[in-house]
């Protein structure tokens, strides 16, 4: 079945060849000018606090109130502050790191990314308003509450996280994710782009399973809906998967439960945006 859908989707390229050939320049467009100004120097910038003691002052200041409440590490509270702050897949590349050093454990990761699955704030504002931003934000804190009891994190040693900063180094590797996230992007943005137009509501729709910067421009160009721009944040898209699990290889994540998790958030902010 899926060598199927692999020949049905390779007709498609050769049939639609402008649309790929639009699909595949939107992708680098939007990589080189909004995604790569923002997400590499980020990058940088997050393996420098990686290798400060901000780890450390951040966990004791918020860390108990996280482990109570979300029954996480107390580091999961850094995590969570620049989640909010960057979105995903800044913090994925932030629990990779911490797991390389042996911070937190690969149940960690699953866990904390699911109620952590956020997008740049910036982006989200300048689309859809701060109203969903905060439905965004708050739906996910509560999903981490309703789903505390699984994978219960182990208590980490928060002063003896130490993570070794090179220039060199962050640079090579964080080259490295960009490009993977720019062939991800590419793929499904030109996979969004051969999609039939059936309809706006289903191009929107169909968009969003696949990529998200796309399902947020068609949705803004057709209807500025925020249960749709709600959808479309809650769920992610399948090209964001595919980034965090080019950043999370070779460890292992349970997906299943980051994916119910999605489900949950966006049943809570549907919810918060039809009683708002």
């Amino acid at each position: 079945m899926r060598n199927l859908y692999i020949l049905i989707i390779f007709f498609m390229f050769i049939m639609r060849k402008e649309e790929l050939i639009l699909g595949a320049s939107s992708a680098l467009s939007f990589w080189s000018k909004n995604l790569f100004p923002i997400l590499f120097p980020t990058f940088i910038i997050v393996d420098l606090l990686l290798s400060s003691t901000l780890i450390k002052y951040v966990s004791d200041i918020l860390g108990f109130f996280f482990k109570k409440v979300f029954r996480t590490s107390k580091s999961a509270s850094f995590v969570f502050i620049l989640s909010m702050l960057s979105g995903t897949p800044t913090n994925v590349k932030i629990l990779k790191r911490m797991y390389d050093n042996g911070s937190i454990s690969s149940k960690d990761i699953t866990k904390i990314l699911s109620f952590t699955f956020f997008f740049n704030p910036f982006l989200i504002i300048s689309f859809a308003g701060i109203k969903v931003l905060l439905i965004i934000w708050i739906s996910n804190i509560l999903t981490g509450i309703i789903l505390r009891n699984f994978y219960v994190s182990e208590e980490v040693k928060t002063s003896s996280i130490s993570i070794p900063f090179s220039l060199q180094e962050s640079t090579r590797i964080n080259m490295d994710i960009m490009l993977n996230i720019l062939g991800t992007i590419t793929v499904f943005m030109c996979l969004s782009y051969i999609i039939p137009f059936i309809s706006p509501l289903f191009n929107a729709l169909s968009s969003s399973f696949l990529e998200l910067s796309t399902a947020l421009y068609k949705n803004k160009l057709y209807f500025s809906s925020e249960y749709i721009y709600i959808f479309m944040l809650a769920i992610g898209g399948v090209s964001i998967f595919m980034q965090i699990k080019s950043i999370l290889k070779d460890t292992l994540i349970d997906y299943k439960f980051i994916v119910l998790s999605r489900i949950i958030t966006l049943i809570i902010a549907l919810l918060i945006c039809f009683l708002t």
